[in-house]
């Protein structure tokens, strides 16, 4: 299934790709009509909401609406043929262990990692990607030739055992957008499922296009990450360490002429904010009107 806000072009993309091959229930966040995208759905499983009601409101509401054993949760800008999406079966039936995969993603793209934590974060902090592999908190790399346990996977492309996903109760709600994958995963393990990566299969996310509405990535990023650590000492002191290892990504990348890699400004800035206001505001998830926000994830 996957989720529309103002995706059409994006979402023609993908169902060409799937070729017919599955049922696909295409769940609409648009504020009002969305007649390009209610066109290019014809001939699918089509649920418009009439409003944004968030990336992991929405999936829920997808989920719900089929009862076959395994559910793929699949951004509109990310491709993956039927051939990755029989793989990524074939794995959770030989793993009845483990609730949800995911395959690799684009070159450079994040595809999960180890989940948030003290030594997760001071390893971002001190060393490279590369050497961290799948442990990085947000891993772009991994060494491992088969299927990885992971803490958490992407949501961009991802296979959810339906039995482990109404058992943990599904997505988290008031995540409005991005983290979602992050709660999921972190909810399926401490029920006693793995997470799984196969770096062997890969699927092609061109990311932060879903939608054609303007987002602000980098600041609805952070309010996100932050609601999602929590609001205690310990979570502000694993966030500021995370934040430590986003600034030394973000330097290194002007000092070699990239524009940015990381939202390290944005982070800091919401975790200064957080640490220092005593108002509710600061953990309601967000509600932006019509374009102002992404319902789909686009990360």
């Amino acid at each position: 299934m996957t989720v529309s806000y103002w995706s059409s072009s994006q979402l023609a993309g993908m169902l060409a790709e799937l070729a017919g091959r599955f049922p696909v229930t295409i769940v609409d966040n648009a504020d009002g009509t969305d007649v390009e995208t209610q066109r290019v759905s014809a001939g699918h499983d089509y649920v418009a909401i009439g409003h944004n009601s968030g990336f992991g409101s929405a999936c829920n509401v997808g989920a719900r609406r089929s009862s076959s054993a395994y559910v793929l949760f699949l951004n509109p800008d990310c491709r993956v043929s039927p051939s990755t999406v029989d793989a990524l079966v074939s794995l959770l039936d030989r793993r009845p262990d483990a609730g949800a995969c995911a395959p690799r993603l684009g070159r450079r793209q994040i595809y999960g990692g180890a989940a948030p934590g003290f030594w997760s974060a001071v390893g971002y902090l001190a060393l490279p990607d590369a050497l961290l592999g799948s442990r990085c908190v947000w891993a772009t790399a991994t060494r491992a030739r088969g299927p990885v346990a992971v803490g958490w996977a992407s949501g961009a492309c991802l296979l959810v055992r339906r039995e482990a996903f109404d058992a943990v109760g599904g997505f988290r709600e008031d995540l409005f957008m991005y983290n979602e994958d992050l709660d999921l995963s972190a909810r399926l393990r401490r029920s006693g499922w793995c997470v799984l990566i196969d770096p062997r299969l890969s699927a092609d996310h061109a990311g932060a296009r879903s939608s054609v509405a303007p987002v602000d990535t980098a600041n609805s990023w952070s309010r996100s990450t932050l609601r999602y650590l929590g609001r205690s000492w310990r979570s502000t002191g694993v966030a500021a360490i995370l934040g430590g290892g986003m600034w030394r990504r973000h330097l290194v990348a002007l000092a070699t002429g990239r524009r940015r890699a990381t939202f390290a400004p944005e982070f800091t800035a919401q975790l200064l904010r957080r640490r220092t206001t005593t108002d509710p505001a600061a953990d309601r998830p967000e509600r932006c009107p019509s374009t102002a926000c992404d319902g789909s994830r686009s990360g």
